[in-house]
């Protein structure tokens, strides 16, 4: 009968020999579970990464001040305004079968964001009507009032529906997602068909690595709270389906049929909607370079002190005479003959 115990207990390893043996480990899943079970005795498991963050983190998340617009303030006439920190828009949609899902985006220096609203448009025309919110005007930085710069709407459901509205909305791509990839985004030009299946032109495609978005997207959630660099902000008021819709998702380690384990994100609930969304909200801010913004220099201007100095001189014939320099004046002289060189 053998015993096999922690390698802790042993007498003859050092702790920095175990401790340089988990540094060795720990970048490789498989290694990791050899240094757990070989050496910590421990059983062998899959080794998840979750999420680190949780309902509780993002309550904490709340922009002081902010209250998200009501969830139909695309259809009235009042333009909604961003804390004063935002210089550009994105927004991120999720098309399903019978509503769409949208969030939009603040962003401003070094990648700080604020979700600026989140909610869905349902109906017939619930496609337009997204359209017709991504098309609104916000009051950003300095009482500018500006359109988003880009958008993404996914294209898994009502494919050739989603071409048609993006065509026409200047700003707004189609997406597709996919887990693997090499290029956080790349582009391709696809097909876009009328309602009779025709092919009436084309539509720029983004490709999006999902993998990739979603650990942006959870690097600015775990960044907060506070102001700072990357760091992602909440309404005061978030919708109460919002925190369920972020939390939907985790980071899960899968073996493939060649042994070697990948980590993906996983949906564990069906209300992941808006994860999606502000996901293609921040590739959307990728493929606009909005993700670190340097902030702008400010411009001197010069004050007059007296009202002289504010009047614009009058133009004359004869400008005013340089001042005489030393040299000037001994040329001149010696031109007279008053000054006489041996």
């Amino acid at each position: 009968m053998g015993l096999h115990i922690s390698v802790l207990y042993s007498p003859d390893v050092s702790l920095s020999e175990i401790a340089a043996q988990f540094l060795l480990s720990v970048d490789d899943p498989e290694k990791l579970k050899q240094f757990r079970n070989e050496w910590l005795a421990e059983p062998r498991r899959e080794i998840i990464k979750t999420s680190s963050t949780d309902q509780g983190h993002l309550a904490t998340l709340g922009f002081d001040g902010y209250q998200q617009p009501a969830p139909d303030w695309w259809r009235g006439d009042e333009t909604p305004q961003a804390p004063e920190f935002v210089r550009a828009i994105t927004w991120g949609f999720d098309v399903q079968g019978s509503e769409v899902w949208g969030l939009c985006r603040g962003w401003g220096d070094h990648g700080e964001n604020i979700v600026l609203w989140c909610g869905k448009f349902a109906g017939a025309t619930d496609l337009d009507d997204a359209a017709v919110a991504f098309r609104r005007e916000w009051i950003i930085q300095g009482g500018e009032l500006a359109r988003p710069r880009r958008g993404l709407m996914d294209s898994g459901y009502r494919t050739h529906e989603v071409y048609r509205v993006c065509a026409r909305t200047p700003g707004l791509l189609p997406s597709k997602g996919r887990q693997d990839g090499t290029l956080p985004m790349s582009m391709s030009q696809v097909d876009r068909q009328d309602q009779n299946r025709r092919t009436v032109g084309h539509v720029e495609l983004a490709i999006v690595w999902t993998t990739y978005w979603q650990d942006q997207v959870e690097a600015s959630l775990g960044a907060g709270p506070g102001r700072g660099r990357g760091v992602c902000h909440l309404p005061q008021n978030p919708p109460s389906f919002l925190y369920r819709h972020l939390l939907a998702e985790r980071k899960t380690a899968v073996r493939s049929r060649n042994g070697t384990i990948a980590y993906v994100w996983k949906a564990h609930s069906h209300e992941n909607h808006l994860r999606d969304c502000i996901v293609y909200s921040t590739a959307a801010a990728g493929h606009a370079n909005l993700l670190d913004m340097r902030p702008r220099k400010a411009v001197p201007v010069e004050v007059a002190s007296t009202p002289q100095a504010l009047a614009v001189p009058a133009t004359t014939k004869n400008p005013p005479k340089r001042a005489e320099t030393a040299l000037s004046r001994l040329i001149k002289a010696r031109s007279a003959g008053a000054i006489k060189l041996n």
